[in-house]
């Protein structure tokens, strides 16, 4: 009996461990258990790019049992390395590390693992220094045409950056970003331009700028690592791969496990073709596509919750890599960037490509080998023509590419293009697009879905990341915050580790600004707030007795008073109407005081708040710049983020004072509101 008792002990403890391995048992981690650490269970991680390997990382190093599910063959999600071919080794998608050494996330996970990093240059629109981009016409290669075109582009940046948020707030609705440019612009686009905005949008959205929302990408607040003196982009030597392979060390990753639906209804479940997998909690870290058009979560999510998920969507680029063959690359290490003028309507491949080295982790003292192979991004126009050759095989591909080649090198000889290869993760179906932007009619409030606190499960990837979304830094804060919304404060694992993301001041830059983001966008002024309104109308933000003699005039022959200037007393008249209901005398004055039809009914709708500001209110700076107890007394008003800064409606707008709570009227006494000003 003894011996039937130890085998069936045995037997048992056999079933365990096979249960282990297939991850099927409940809660293999219960709450309370040592080895728990700070977690109260296992905890299940769904898709292991940057995004799910670095929220694994952060809870295993909390002390909790982790298991990380993956739908390829291989870590790394849109950072990893190609696994095979001619290309072996090079970045399949993220390839920069946008502000060098100023990137926080990227340059702590790189310190942590003593991977080094080289200066490339340039920004998220144009990688590299200025002086080693060469842009080709059609006779070639022009540094004067490059010169005036970035000279033109930044001067209509300048007027399009004034006046966006205008536009939008008088249209009251978003607009594509071309039809917002054409608007502001009032002129048909030349070639220098039409290049550059094409090239300048594909590159930040990885989409057409017909398709992209003016109010999310020129209106919210963006977080970018690019100080005034900051040297520019910089790659990580070895690639992108080599932090891939850093942060999965030590993971418990089930590879080819494709996750269809997840359930919160009794218990974290999570289902794939073959297993059920069971845990305290799950983070999603899948692309936001698969997350749209794939994932099944039960009980489904609110309405609102899917409409918001549905205004955001990812691009469609293809890199192509073409490989010449020893001492045949037509550029030499002088070149870095090398770009065609181009519409915005073109097919053509080589419009946007930069000359690399084969990836390798040498030290950054050695001397990279000279770049052999050009690496290109593909999106809008181009990338349907991509799609066609990949139909038509790698042959047609080749020549196409090497017919371009010869357009722009004539003395190069076709023998010279060793080999070639297209890569998208639009067409891996566990991936489907390149990094997130937001359709028309989006703006930052459909980011606050994955802020909300849902028990059970939390979501990552750089589709989540409001202040950063669309870059691999987004996907890495992304996967620590969601880390830290299961572990809900639970650091005892955590003492003397030196994981850099167990600091908040890291895992919270998808929700507060960076340092340099607040130098940027915080501590504005009222004149600066309203630009160009004091250009145009100086007056307008000057006190009543330090004004000219003259503006003073102008301005009481519109009914204005020193009271009502400092908002101790009612608006006059003529602030309610519009330029056309004007009399005439009030047009002569207004017209005295600087303003047109236009710049006058702009700063109709602004004059409440413009009375505020200069009365010394603090409330009107960017939402992000805010202390908490001033966002909670717009929050009390039914206004958050999008309706402060993003011209998005607001229903607090149609009450009148009397309509408003005793706890609303509060707040916006403290705002600065008077019964006479709302």
């Amino acid at each position: 009996m003894r011996s039937v008792g130890r085998i069936g002990l045995l037997v048992l403890l056999w079933w365990k461990q096979f249960q282990s391995a297939l991850g099927s048992e409940e809660d293999s981690c219960p709450a309370g258990s040592p080895r728990c650490g700070s977690c109260s269970g296992r905890i299940l991680v769904v898709g292991a790019g940057l995004a799910g390997l670095v929220s694994a990382q952060t809870l295993q190093r909390a002390g909790c049992e982790v298991v990380v599910l993956e739908a390829h063959g291989h870590v790394g999600g849109r950072a990893a390395a190609l696994q095979t071919g001619p290309f072996r080794g090079f970045d399949a998608g993220a390839q920069w590390v946008h502000g060098g050494e100023e990137n926080l996330p990227i340059m702590a996970l790189a310190r942590f693992f003593n991977l080094t990093v080289e200066h490339v240059g340039g920004n998220t629109d144009f990688e590299g220094d200025h002086e080693r981009h060469r842009l080709f016409l059609a006779h070639g290669p022009n540094e004067d045409v490059k010169a005036e075109a970035f000279r033109q582009y930044l001067q209509a940046e300048e007027h399009f950056d004034r006046r966006v948020s205008w536009v939008i707030a008088e249209q009251r609705r978003d607009l594509a970003l071309r039809s917002a440019w054409q608007l502001i612009l009032n002129r048909s686009f030349d070639p220098l331009f039409e290049w550059q905005l094409r090239v300048r949008n594909e590159q930040s959205w990885g989409i057409s700028a017909e398709q992209v929302g003016t109010r999310l990408s020129e209106v919210a607040v963006y977080s970018t690592f690019y100080s005034q003196d900051a040297p520019g982009d910089a790659k990580l030597i070895g690639g992108f791969g080599s932090l891939v392979r850093e942060l999965a060390k030590g993971l418990n990753v089930r590879y080819n496990t494709e996750v269809t639906s997840i359930s919160l209804e009794s218990a974290v479940s999570v289902r794939t073709a073959n297993e059920t997998y069971r845990g305290a909690a799950v983070i999603v870290a899948v692309p936001l596509t698969v997350l749209q058009q794939k994932m099944h979560l039960q009980p489904p999510m609110s309405s609102d919750w899917n409409a918001s998920l549905h205004r955001l969507q990812m691009g469609d680029v293809a890199k192509l890599f073409i490989k010449f063959a020893d001492g045949q690359s037509p550029e030499g290490s002088g070149t870095y960037l090398l770009s065609k003028l181009v519409s915005h309507t073109s097919r053509s491949l080589l419009y946007y490509c930069t000359w690399e080295a084969a990836t390798s982790t040498r030290p950054s003292t050695v001397p990279a080998p000279p770049p052999s192979t050009l690496i290109c991004l593909l999106s809008g126009a181009s990338f349907s023509e991509v799609l066609k050759l990949k139909q038509a095989g790698k042959e047609a591909l080749r020549s196409r590419v090497v017919e371009e080649l010869l357009q722009m090198y004539p003395q190069l000889q076709s023998t010279a293009v060793e080999a070639v290869q297209l890569v998208s993760f639009s067409w891996d179906p566990s991936v489907l697009g390149s990094w997130t932007s937001g359709k028309v009619g989006s703006s930052s409030r459909d980011f606050s879905i994955f802020e909300q606190a849902i028990p059970g499960i939390a979501f990552a990837g750089e589709h989540t990341c409001r202040l950063m979304y669309g870059t691999a830094q987004a996907a890495i804060v992304s996967g620590a915050r969601a880390a830290h919304e299961v572990l809900a404060g639970r650091l005892d694992g955590t003492i003397g580790s030196t994981w850099p993301f167990f600091d908040k001041e890291l895992y919270s830059l998808c929700d507060e600004l960076a340092d340099e983001a607040r130098k940027e966008n915080c501590g504005f002024t009222c004149p600066t707030l309203w630009a160009p309104l004091p250009e145009v109308v100086p007056s307008l933000f000057q006190d009543w007795q330090g004004m000219p003699k003259k503006a003073r005039r102008c301005w009481s022959r519109l009914g204005w008073r020193p009271l009502s200037w400092m908002r101790q007393a009612r608006k006059p008249a003529s602030s309610f109407k519009k330029w056309p209901l004007l009399s005439f005398a009030e047009k002569t004055a207004a017209t005295c005081l600087g303003f047109s039809a236009e710049t006058w009914n702009a700063a109709l709708k602004e004059m409440t708040d413009i009375i505020l500001c200069r009365s010394g209110c603090t409330h009107l700076q960017l939402w992000d710049c805010l202390a908490k107890n001033q966002q909670r007394d717009w929050q009390h008003l039914g206004i958050d983020r999008s309706t402060l800064n993003e011209e998005l409606a607001s229903a607090a707008a149609t009450k009148s004072w009397r309509q408003l709570t005793r706890l609303q009227r509060k707040a916006a006494i403290r705002i600065g509101y008077r019964p006479w000003l709302w």
